[in-house]
């Protein structure tokens, strides 16, 4: 019996050093039993068996700043994506702040996203946000969130990860570069041909004005 597949793409952002690797190799120990040869060392790729479905998930996990001035940087993330993982440490207060403008951009397209805060566990000194922050930043973009503690990292992370999986297999949501590019190309094109538009009208109006200016002396000559 030949088993159906579906392929997704996911990316997980956030700072260097946030806990986005621990996310991804804790979800390899928990789906990925065998070792599979990677191409892109940022990407991993998971093969989840549910409802007598296979389920390949590419995850592919960024570091660098994607978002600049008011706009996703499409070039720096992969051609189709079916969600996002955005990740913040609790520890660092700027890993929050730094990651809300994606947050918006992402939820603002229906792109499947969840929020995470990382090292949950860490000393209530070292804390620099608190659980209800990240909670209310969940409420204003209307996404899921969770905090992820390394001592129970495993549960938490399938637990998520399970949620997850369900909104992307039912939001059928894509973002696609190319659609973007092409977007903003014919918003471009749009803006050339508006701009031509108004030349043409205004050289009509002036060559208009040029022959009435002509008639009017034409008719003045006529009278004297």
């Amino acid at each position: 019996m030949t088993m159906n597949s579906e392929v997704y793409n996911v990316i997980i952002i956030g700072n260097v050093g946030v806990g986005k690797s621990t996310i991804v190799n804790t979800l390899k120990n928990i789906y990925q039993k065998i070792d599979i040869p990677e191409n892109n060392s940022n990407c991993t790729t998971l093969y989840i068996l549910k409802n007598c479905f296979e389920y390949v998930i590419n995850i592919v996990e960024i570091n660098e700043n994607i978002y600049e001035n008011g706009e996703i940087i499409w070039s720096k993330i992969p051609n189709s994506i079916n969600g996002v993982i955005i990740c913040y440490d609790v520890t660092n207060k700027s890993s929050l702040t730094d990651i809300t403008d994606v947050l918006a951009a992402f939820s603002k397209n229906s792109l499947s996203t969840f929020l995470v805060g990382c090292k949950a566990n860490s000393n209530e000194k070292k804390r620099e946000i608190k659980r209800k922050a990240g909670v209310k930043i969940a409420q204003i973009f209307n996404v899921p969130f969770i905090e992820i503690n390394i001592t129970a990292i495993e549960e938490q992370v399938k637990m998520f990860f399970e949620v997850f999986l369900e909104m992307i297999i039912k939001n059928k949501v894509i973002i696609n570069n190319n659609n973007n590019n092409n977007n903003n190309n014919n918003n471009n094109n749009n803006n050339n041909n508006n701009n031509n538009n108004n030349n043409n009208n205004n050289n009509k109006n002036n060559n208009n004005n040029n022959n009435n200016n002509n008639n009017n002396n034409n008719n003045n000559n006529n009278n004297n």
